[in-house]
């Protein structure tokens, strides 16, 4: 029983050995982008639109060879001098008859569904929506570098879209303060808490999180 636990054993480490050293993942792909915002660090109008594919082959190198697509699509509505309105979405899909971990939608690094730890939620598909008010204090002096912010979102995370269902939707929401580093330049120093339905997170970055 012992000899034939341990060969269990190390079959699986030889199968994660495998998957988890050794690897090169070559890629090519196209990208497009749409770009019609009034500020890249701190946009109060306009949308921006980014649409992105990777294929992975092995007759580039690659060890695997599957499909990596992602769309994200951004829209600012400037209320007035200190106001701005912002919202997202995006969708992620990985297909393939093996895709690496490393390679799969997940929720936590790039800011699309604040409120979840990086690799918690992860699979062959992803959806998230968000919308964000903005506001700089609107006073004079040294205060006038301050602001806050306020968001809400949902998204959703599974091995299709078709297999996300609602009760398994994965809700966000938070807020957050801004420190205007230059007066220059709308360039804010950015700390976010955020709780999802699992717990929460603090964020904390330069530029705004979309």
């Amino acid at each position: 029983m012992l000899a034939q636990r341990a060969d269990q054993v190390a079959q699986v480490i030889s199968e994660l050995q495998d998957h988890f050293t050794g690897q090169q993942t070559v890629s090519i792909g196209p990208r497009f982008e749409w770009d019609t915002r009034d500020n890249v660090f701190y946009p109060s109008r306009g949308l921006f639109m980014d649409v992105w594919s990777d294929f992975f082959t092995t007759g580039l190198g690659s060890k695997w060879n599957y499909q990596y697509y992602k769309v994200g699509f951004n829209k600012y509505m400037k209320l007035d001098e200190h106001q701005v309105l912002a919202f997202r979405a995006m969708g992620c899909a990985a297909a393939g008859d093996f895709v690496p971990i490393y390679d799969l939608c997940l929720f936590g690094v790039m800011n699309d569904l604040r409120g979840y730890a990086a690799g918690r939620f992860q699979d062959r598909r992803m959806f998230a929506t968000q919308a964000e008010y903005r506001m700089m204090l609107p006073v004079e002096g040294f205060a006038q570098r301050f602001g806050f912010v306020v968001f809400g979102g949902v998204g959703g995370v599974d091995k299709k879209f078709s297999d996300i269902e609602w009760k398994e939707l994965l809700p966000a929401g938070g807020a957050g303060i801004r420190f205007r580093l230059t007066k220059k330049y709308p360039v804010n120093f950015r700390i976010d808490y955020a709780f999802g339905r699992y717990g929460n997170t603090l964020s904390i970055g330069v530029l705004e999180a979309f």
